[in-house]
């Protein structure tokens, strides 16, 4: 920290006027120039006694960087500096086999500093990066010095300048994945007489990082063409898309009409079966619309159980899993339950809670991701047509809107209705979209493979 972070009753003004004086005598200035200018200062205002109270005193150096947005808010998400240190880790050291060495103007390795091992540690540098103090563990840049002389012959400026390059470049994409403007949407229809919509929400993306539920209404054309081809593809997946470039957030607020097509998917191809054009959509009530920022996430998967919103009517019931944490899965169904006390349609109608006992959440979590959903075509996935689970019912009474954590905790909620619910065929599985990053350089599983390639010809080479 800095002296005058140290001090008691430090103000803002306080830190910012020592970090200018820093920038000003000594980032700018040779160490001749430093020496030079305090042979001319009084005793008490040498810029070589500040130097000694910087910085650590050993020399391997732990560091952390933040971005901001283009109107110069500062970034407060945890996960969001975190995202930032990986990119510029993975610019800043061997990421993949393909990377050239050499091409690396220098290297840096990183480490985290564990919420539960660091604590009031931990959070007093997210305070100080300006980011929230919430459960999150904090990823830092490392550098280990080397040389006594790393201030001499211009060094130390010429690897600032290439690290200012790299985090320039890397700050462009943090704030493109930050972009809350309008965008194309896509939605899951379930239901025949009365059909809702579920956002296909992506973590990566802010301006799809939001588990989205609403009621709609079709124009009458459009529902009586969306219900023949309900009839004739009981089994399909429907899927909406908006035409024109939306704001979820005003969809849900304002209760607007806009126009979409319906796509009519079989998991057997990639091409749709049919596509229902040009309809008016009109969004009735908000169900749920909760952010999926990191922030907001739970600090463990659930264990026990796995939790789902039940909303629907009791001729029409609906299912969609929560979203706690990240990585996740989406798991869509229509389904019966047979319980012994009816469940208050008023509940229903705002979305209800749903425990699926004996599923172990935590011990599942996280599912594998392909882009082809194989998970959804597997004979023995756990959630499949026809699947029967014990449950609990409760009422969730929390807004639309309410944030994490804590959405699922239902400790001290009283039991609505128990029975038995049994998966219908309107099944959608996802754990692809929902965790890509569309700006990840090299996919996930793509550089294990290509890492593990390597090792292998290693292997071979030294038997």
């Amino acid at each position: 920290m800095l002296p005058s972070e140290l001090k008691e009753n430090s103000t803002p003004e306080d830190v910012e006027k020592e970090r200018q004086e820093i920038r000003d005598r000594v980032l700018t200035k040779s160490n001749e120039e430093i020496v030079n200018e305090d042979s001319k200062r009084p005793d008490d205002d040498k810029t070589m006694a500040l130097l000694r109270e910087l910085g650590s005193d050993l020399n391997i150096n732990a560091f952390s960087i933040n971005w901001r947005y283009r109107d110069g808010t500062l970034n407060e998400e945890v996960e969001e500096a975190n995202y930032f240190v990986q990119r510029v880790i993975e610019r800043l050291s061997v990421d993949s086999p393909e990377d050239d060495p050499i091409s690396i103007p220098f290297y840096l390795t990183s480490t985290t500093f564990l919420l539960h091992e660091y604590g009031q540690c931990a959070q007093n540098f997210k305070k100080r990066l300006g980011l929230v103090q919430d459960q999150s563990d904090l990823m830092v840049l490392r550098n280990v010095v080397m040389s006594p002389w790393a201030t001499d012959k211009d060094f130390l400026s010429s690897l600032t300048h290439e690290f200012k390059k790299v985090m320039v470049e890397e700050v462009e994409v943090c704030r493109k994945r930050n972009d809350i403007s309008s965008d194309y949407h896509k939605f899951l229809i379930q239901g025949t007489k009365s059909p809702y919509l579920v956002h296909f929400p992506m973590f990566h993306l802010a301006r799809h990082r939001s588990q989205f539920i609403a009621k709609i209404d079709i124009d009458s054309e459009g529902l009586k063409s969306y219900q023949e081809a309900k009839s004739k593809n009981p089994s399909a997946t429907f899927i909406l898309a908006t035409r024109a470039k939306e704001n979820l957030g005003d969809l849900s607020t304002n209760k607007k009409t806009f126009k979409a097509n319906i796509e009519i998917r079989d998991s057997s191809s990639k091409k749709p079966l049919d596509t229902l054009k040009n309809l008016s959509i009109t969004i009735t009530s908000t169900l749920k619309d909760r952010s999926l920022k990191a922030s907001h996430f739970d600090t463990t998967y659930p264990s026990g159980k796995m939790p789902f919103y039940l909303y629907g009517s009791h001729h029409e019931l609906n299912i969609d899993h929560i979203l706690l944490r990240s990585p996740n899965i989406q798991l869509s169904a229509n389904v019966s339950i047979e319980t012994k006390d009816t469940i208050p349609p008023e509940i229903l109608a705002k979305g209800a809670i749903l425990f699926a006992k004996g599923i172990e959440e935590a011990a599942m979590q996280p599912f594998p991701a392909t882009e082809d959903n194989a998970l959804a075509r597997e004979s023995d996935f756990f959630f499949r047509a026809g699947q029967k689970f014990e449950v609990q019912v409760f009422e969730d009474k929390k807004t639309a809107d309410a944030t994490g954590p804590g959405l699922a905790d239902m400790a001290d909620a009283k039991v609505l209705a128990e029975g038995t619910m049994t998966v219908g065929k309107d099944v959608y599985v996802d754990a692809y979209a929902l965790n890509k990053d569309p700006f990840e350089r090299v996919e996930g599983e793509e550089k294990f493979r290509k890492w593990k390639k390597v090792f292998d010809r290693i292997e071979q080479e030294m038997r």
